[in-house]
């Protein structure tokens, strides 16, 4: 893969408490393994076969640039309807986002989300048997 996670925060109505879920939202913070145009071409490489191999098509030449990334980004998701994934960047424009790190630095993460507040994830309470 040509992106790593570094970090991941869940939001939204999950944080909540409600009884019935619409979705998860999770905001995902990729990162590229490379650090250079020689070593980014040389980590899109396998991610680029993969697809032409399995017979996608991009609608455009954006869509392909992107693909390394959404790649990552559908492998998370997984298929589910349910998990919402987040642009990590839009969440630092969100007004006091309540949220929660599931992954990564939290002292790095509450400088990122200035406007945000970190809380616990809620704790589930058992029925009695």
């Amino acid at each position: 893969m040509a992106y790593r996670v570094e970090s991941v925060v869940i939001f939204g109505s999950y944080l909540k408490g409600v009884p019935h879920l619409n979705d998860l939202d999770l905001g995902v913070e990729l990162i590229g393994k490379w650090n250079d145009d020689a070593s980014y071409h040389s980590a899109c490489r396998p991610s680029m076969e993969r697809a032409r191999s399995s017979g996608r098509r991009f609608r455009n030449v954006v869509d392909e640039v992107c693909w390394p990334r959404t790649e990552v980004l559908l492998l998370l998701k997984n298929r589910s309807r349910t998990i919402s994934l987040c642009e990590w960047d839009s969440l630092k424009n969100m007004p006091e986002l309540r949220y929660c790190v599931l992954v990564g630095d939290k002292l790095r993460i509450a400088e990122f989300i200035k406007d945000g507040r970190p809380v616990e994830l809620p704790v589930a309470v058992e029925a009695d048997p």
